[in-house]
């Protein structure tokens, strides 16, 4: 019985008779003789193995070896794919260049079946929604950081501009006097204050610091006036210097804050009173024989005023050739005189004893620059002849 079933296992594992054989005569010497208990189970295992193997071989080439591909397959092999993608890519674009195209042909509509709806609802659920490439992301980025950036600055931009409260234009007015033009306006009280700006014009209506220059500049805020004299110089715009019979529009700029934000006041137009200015006369020429005359130096005086100094003097006790006061000051030269030391102005009325010489004002030549407040100034006046020049005493006064 034993036998019997050896040759039929064998038969079923399709092995060669010599093989059989070897196995049966084995299997039966194996069966006389005491076997040890771990031979036994080596034996078995061995068995169990030879034979597994051989039903894996004779099951492969049973089926024309579809199990050793199946296998091979579920590994992730293609025993048959012998190609390089290279050589694919080449087959690929041979069959395109090679396949005629087409014509367009109208494709008959197909009704959709069961199986087709399911299958195309689990693709349409399978497929993940395209995520925002990294460019896209970026550019989204910079696009909101940019309308970010511009909202800041355009919120900064109006807050830095807006002009605060109590920061007012000047109500001005303005009267001809004997030789002058007295310029008033309102104080303003405004803490954001730093000056203002006597400005004048000839032609233009609404004249404004900076476009038009520039008279004074009164840094005391309870300075409310400022009087111009006939023949007195000015600082940029069209005026030059102040003349008797012109017309001029007078006005007061209000300079604000520490950005020097800048708003002007109305303009009233007054005539300067008085003959027009001379112009300066050239100093004689050293051939030139002067004039006889005593050619006296008068007395000065000065003090402080509301924005200013009031410099003041007898007037010359000769006219014979006279040709124009000159108002000096200086810094360090506590004698200043005309022309070594410059000059603020030059007044050509010998009758004229007084001058107002505001905080901000201008000087020609010497070494005062603009009038500061809390400065020590020693002022005087030069009386200015055909045949030569008179010093007056000095007087030190600090600008207020």
């Amino acid at each position: 019985m034993f036998e019997e079933k050896y040759k039929e296992a064998c038969n079923d594992m399709k092995l060669n008779e010599s093989f059989k054989a070897g196995l049966l005569t084995m299997m039966k010497k194996s069966s006389t003789k005491a076997v040890p208990r771990r031979r036994l189970v080596l034996a078995v295992v061995m068995g169990v193995i030879l034979v597994s193997t051989s039903v894996v071989f004779a099951t492969n080439y049973a089926t024309n070896g579809q199990l050793l591909k199946s296998v091979m397959s579920g590994l992730g092999y293609d025993p048959q794919q012998t190609k390089s993608d290279a050589q694919l890519d080449a087959d690929e674009t041979e069959a395109t260049e090679a396949t005629p195209t087409p014509e367009a042909t109208v494709t008959p509509t197909t009704v959709p079946t069961k199986e087709s709806i399911a299958a195309e609802t689990s693709e349409a659920e399978t497929t993940p929604t395209a995520a925002p490439t990294p460019k896209e992301t970026v550019k989204e980025t910079v696009k909101e950081t940019v309308i970010e950036t511009a909202k800041e600055t355009v919120k900064e931009t109006v807050k830095e501009t807006a002009a605060p409260s109590g920061r007012i234009a000047p109500s001005v007015g303005a009267s001809a006097g004997a030789n002058s033009v007295t310029v008033t306006w309102n104080k303003i009280t405004s803490p954001d204050l730093v000056g203002y700006k006597v400005v004048a014009s000839v032609s233009d209506s609404t004249p404004v610091y900076s476009e038009n220059g520039y008279y004074a500049w009164i840094t005391n805020a309870d300075t409310t006036s400022c009087t111009i004299n006939n023949g007195e110089g000015y600082n940029g715009g069209d005026v030059g210097n102040f003349t008797g019979g012109t017309a001029y529009y007078f006005s007061v700029t209000a300079v604000y804050g520490e950005e020097w934000q800048k708003i002007a006041g109305n303009a009233v137009q007054v005539t300067m009173p008085g003959t027009p200015a001379v112009t300066e006369p050239t100093e004689p020429a050293a051939t030139e024989p002067a004039k006889t005359g005593t050619y006296p130096a008068v007395s000065v005086s000065a003090s402080q005023g509301a924005g200013g100094v009031n410099v003041s003097w007898t007037p010359t006790t000769d006219t014979t050739g006279f040709s124009y006061y000159k108002v000096v000051a200086s810094v360090g030269n506590s004698s200043p005189s005309y022309p070594n030391d410059g000059y603020v102005t030059y007044i050509t009325d010998p009758n004229v004893t007084s001058y107002f010489v505001a905080v901000g004002s201008g000087y020609n030549g010497g070494d005062v620059g603009t009038f500061t407040s809390g400065v020590n100034y020693y002022f005087s006046i030069t009386a200015c002849y055909d045949g030569g020049n008179a010093m007056g005493n000095a007087v030190p006064v600090v600008m207020p």
